[in-house]
């Protein structure tokens, strides 16, 4: 398979898992589901990763498991806000969330998790369906 076959596929499971981690929220917040909730805050989180690497690949940065090189890789690429924006992810929804399970205020950390794939990958569209899928009753 050749990297352009590879592209796309990539792109749909990333929204998929960001869709995926909104309704899950929004089940788990609904049947008081603090297992549910913490898996979807580490769901998000793990597309944010994701397209961080991405977007580091997509620059010609070699890609790291390590929060911190890719932090410092986007900063040498003069990408510093959105550095600090993937830390802050990275400490609201796995730090605080996945890992401590203090998830209040999550579903807010969802939406700008997606806004900042967005932002990564310069792909837009499904952050309107996070927001829906969050305030739905």
């Amino acid at each position: 398979m050749s990297e352009d076959e590879a592209g796309p596929t990539h792109r749909i499971s990333l929204a998929e898992t960001i869709l995926d981690a909104a309704s899950d929220y929004k089940e788990g917040a609904a049947a008081h589901d603090q297992e549910k909730v913490q898996k979807s805050a580490e769901r998000m989180w793990l597309a944010v990763a994701q397209a961080a690497d991405q977007r580091l690949a997509d620059q010609g940065q070699p890609v790291s498991e390590y929060v911190l090189q890719r932090l410092a890789r986007l900063r040498i690429l003069g990408e510093g806000s959105l550095a600090g924006r993937v830390a802050a992810a990275g400490a609201n929804l796995h730090a605080l969330c996945f890992l401590n399970g203090e998830c209040e205020g999550v579903d807010l950390d969802l939406e700008e998790a997606c806004e900042l794939v967005q932002d990564l990958t310069g792909e837009r569209g499904y952050c309107d369906s996070v927001r829906r899928i969050l305030r739905s009753e």
